[in-house]
């Protein structure tokens, strides 16, 4: 998809969302809908997401390349493994950090590209091209079972005041 469509697809979805919350369809459905349900989603989300890494991870060697193998990835699972407990533990931090250090150091040629400010353009959105309705249309279910019903009950359970 094109800049603009995208752009659109996303303006459709953030307005849709606004309009379910003004209206109090957003509440309603949040208490109308079961935990079970939600949570379905967000495990079909996850093992969606799982194989799509296994699907990256799956190509490399072992070993070679010295960085960008399997061993190394095997590695940063089992410290996210061993780090669970570790409730104050920067596991997502540490790994970035790095991962942009090795991109550093890894890359023999140096960067692809010269390092320099990036300067934003304006994207207009394509109100008018059918695959930002469609991508809108097919995004909004997901965007409002995960990132809105579910974070409610989840907010309310981390949270030691009432809201």
């Amino acid at each position: 998809m094109s800049l603009p469509v995208t752009t659109a697809a996303g303006a459709l979805v953030s307005a849709a969302v606004f309009l379910l919350t003004v209206t109090g369809a957003l509440h309603y459905l949040t208490t109308h809908i079961p935990p079970s349900i939600i949570q379905g989603i967000q495990l079909g989300a996850g093992l969606r997401l799982i194989s799509s890494g296994a699907a990256l991870i799956l190509p490399l060697a072992w070993i070679n390349p010295p960085v960008d193998n399997r061993t190394t990835a095997a590695i940063a699972f089992l410290l996210l493994l061993l780090t669970q407990r570790a409730r104050r533990f920067p596991y997502a931090l540490l790994l970035f950090t790095l991962g942009l250090a090795t991109s550093f150091v890894s890359s023999p040629a140096g960067p692809t590209e010269p390092i320099h400010v990036w300067h934003p353009r304006l994207a207009l959105p394509d109100f008018a091209a059918p695959a930002a309705w469609s991508a809108a249309l097919s995004q909004l279910p997901l965007t409002t079972l995960n990132s809105i019903l579910a974070v409610t009950p989840l907010s309310q359970s981390v949270s030691t005041k009432t809201v």
